[in-house]
């Protein structure tokens, strides 16, 4: 997968998409004082990701994880939406994987009922963006 966490590494959040670029579902957010940070986090991730696919020459897997959490209502889902909205634009080639908490785990269940493990992992890990919900 290709991720990279800009919140918590040392980034000092240059490089945000302007706010021009911001995709619909961020154009109606409202960040307030409880999910600022969580929102420059959020575009960070993809500026990052952006930025990784044009400077890295090989191949090879980035890690991160970006995890979101709080309390209903706090604009998550939102949050998720925008970045699968510009994640799509600006990494157009780029496999996308998203599935609710409930839908990974049955079709993993599927998978092991059906002694076909490996195949989910294939479809799961082959993902350059996996957004679980």
């Amino acid at each position: 997968m290709r991720a990279m966490v800009g919140v918590g590494k040392g980034s000092d959040m240059d490089g945000l998409l302007p706010e021009a670029e911001f995709p619909e579902a961020w154009r109606r957010f409202v960040a307030g004082e409880e999910n600022r940070l969580v929102f420059a986090g959020v575009q960070q991730f993809v500026a990052d990701a952006v930025r990784d696919a044009q400077t890295t020459e090989s191949m090879q897997p980035v890690g991160g994880v970006l995890v979101l959490y709080g309390a209903s209502g706090t604009g998550k889902t939102h949050l998720v939406e925008g970045l699968l909205e510009a994640w799509s634009t600006r990494l157009a080639g780029d496999v996308i994987v998203t599935l609710d908490g409930s839908e990974f785990a049955r079709r993993y269940a599927d998978a092991v009922e059906r002694d076909d493990v490996e195949t989910f992992r294939r479809h799961v890990r082959g993902a350059d963006l996996l957004v679980l919900e």
